[in-house]
């Protein structure tokens, strides 16, 4: 994206600037400020998305951080509420046996194999 408003800034560089030479004599210092801003407002048009662009993912991971800050919270919330429901929620995502390491291939409450609790309390 860059690149493509750098090529407009500068085709439209090239077509402006045929005007004014042929207009104003280019040794004034208005031709010289007029030359300037037009070459350079490509770079300050790649700066100001780069900027965006930048903005823009920091707002991202702000907003995935504060989801994530909120979810916690609400399961801590849950959690103080009803010991039964901390206890689901753990046990739904253990994948392996916190004393054998044996896996857990569904909502196992006691390991198969070393017949241990599968939730953590």
């Amino acid at each position: 994206m860059v690149f493509i408003v750098n090529a407009l800034f500068n085709i439209s560089y090239e077509l402006i600037i045929p005007f004014f030479e042929s207009t104003m004599d280019e040794t004034t210092s208005v031709f010289m400020t007029v030359d300037d801003i037009i070459f350079y407002s490509q770079f300050a048009a790649a700066g100001l998305y780069a900027l965006i662009y930048i903005l823009s993912s920091l707002k991202a991971v702000i907003i995935k951080r504060l989801w994530a800050e909120k979810t916690i919270e609400h399961y801590k919330e849950l959690c103080r509420k009803d010991k039964t429901a901390f206890h689901n929620i753990i046990g739904k995502y253990l994948i392996t046996c916190p004393h054998c390491g044996a896996p857990n291939d569904g909502d196992l409450t006691v390991c198969e194999y070393c017949k241990s609790e599968m939730r953590i309390l």
